[in-house]
Parts: C-alpha cells; sequence; structure tokens
C-alpha cells in the first residue's frame, strides 16, 4: 500500500500478497540519502527512511527459482532557495546473479550483463536469467496536478508544492521467477525538482539486499 503525505494528495496501490508454504524472513533496511545542490542558492535532500524487507524463499508452486519480498519505506524530500515543489516517484532494480552494488546514478546503464529485460507494473512478476535484472515500479502514479498540458509535469511519480515532500509504500510484491542463482534487489528513488527557470532529476540509491 502506498500512501503520500499530506502536501501530495492521496493515491493507494494494493500490495499483493501470495500463498506460500513455508515461513518469511523479515528485518529492517539501511535506507539511503541524497543531495543535490542545483545551482542558484537551491538545493534538494532526500531520504529513504524506515526501509523493511520480508523475504519468501521458493515462494510459487515449491519452486527453489521462484521467491517473492515484500517491501515498505518512506521516502522525505526537502527543497531549499528557488524551487517551487517536484515529484517523488521510484521503484526497486531486481537483479538475477547480478551485484547490484555497482550500480550509480545512470539508472540501469552498468545492469547488463547479459542484457536487461523490461519491468512489469506495479505487483506484476519478474522472470530473470543469470545475469539479467529489471525495474519495478512501485511509486508509480500519473499526476498532472500542476498543469496536464505541460510536458515538464507529465511524469509518474507523486507531485508537491512548497519546500517538503514525502511518500511511503507498504508492503509492495517484488516477485522473481526463473531465478536459479542468487537474487538482489535495491531502491532507486527519483526526484524531479522544480523551479521557475529549470527542473532536475536526482537519484536516491538504497543499499543493495538479498532476496534469496
Amino acid at each position: 500500500m502506498t500512501t503520500a503525505g499530506a502536501v501530495l494528495g492521496v493515491c493507494v496501490a494494493a500490495g499483493t500478497v501470495l500463498a506460500n508454504g513455508g515461513s518469511a524472513s523479515a528485518g529492517p533496511l539501511p535506507g539511503g540519502s541524497a543531495h543535490a545542490d542545483l545551482g542558484g542558492g537551491t538545493t534538494m535532500s532526500a531520504r529513504l527512511v524506515n526501509e523493511k524487507v520480508a523475504v519468501q524463499p521458493g515462494n510459487v508452486a515449491g519452486t527453489p527459482t521462484s521467491r517473492v519480498a515484500w517491501v515498505s519505506g518512506s521516502v522525505r524530500v526537502s527543497v531549499t532557495g528557488a524551487a517551487t515543489g517536484g515529484a517523488i516517484k521510484g521503484g526497486y532494480v531486481v537483479g538475477c546473479q547480478v551485484n547490484l552494488s555497482g550500480l550509480g546514478t545512470n539508472g540501469m546503464a552498468n545492469v547488463t550483463t547479459s542484457g536487461t529485460v523490461t519491468g512489469p507494473t506495479m505487483g506484476g512478476a519478474l522472470t530473470l536469467g543469470p545475469g539479467q535484472a529489471a525495474f519495478v515500479p512501485i511509486i508509480n502514479e500519473n499526476n498532472y496536478a500542476l498543469d496536464a498540458d505541460n510536458a515538464l509535469y507529465t511524469i509518474n511519480g507523486y507531485q508537491f508544492t512548497g519546500k517538503h515532500g514525502s511518500v511511503a509504500y507498504s508492503q509492495e510484491p517484488l516477485q522473481v521467477n526463473g531465478c536459479a542463482g542468487y537474487a538482489q534487489a535495491r531502491a532507486r528513488i527519483t526526484i524531479k525538482v522544480t523551479t521557475p527557470s529549470s527542473t532536475s532529476e536526482t537519484n536516491l540509491w538504497g543499499k543493495p539486499f538479498s532476496i534469496g
């Protein structure tokens, strides 16, 4: 379930609970942070906090090459200077036998060991082979609150006005099928900031974690 802070409005994306025959392991994740100097005295600071995961290996029909993880967290953004607001969007990069710790701010550019695959819609299942990775959107809602006719604002994410924005998600599923090796996931949150004269995007990365 995804909820937005008061400055963003409210939108709900229901997580999927999958039937399973075993117990899931759960625990906190370290989250992450990002800071950007956007020029002209404008800055952006963002934090991913309260990030958690529960992992169920061999979830789908008891198949060891399948597993599912449920992720939760909260993203908090502050802007200064000439910024008039922005948007928060993002999700998780999921890889099979891919070391996600090498990812940088260029999105999926470094996850091409044996090619990449297109991610599913929210709540969908991935089928990944060795060296493949995909992005699973979680904070991903069409929002045209500022100007429906302006391409700058027709983005996927939660838009906010003013100096602060936040959004939380709870028990969102990451389901992987067909991965015979180890699987990892890592949060990637994109914050788009608008000023009277420009727009900018900054990626916030969480720490990689195992999903079996």
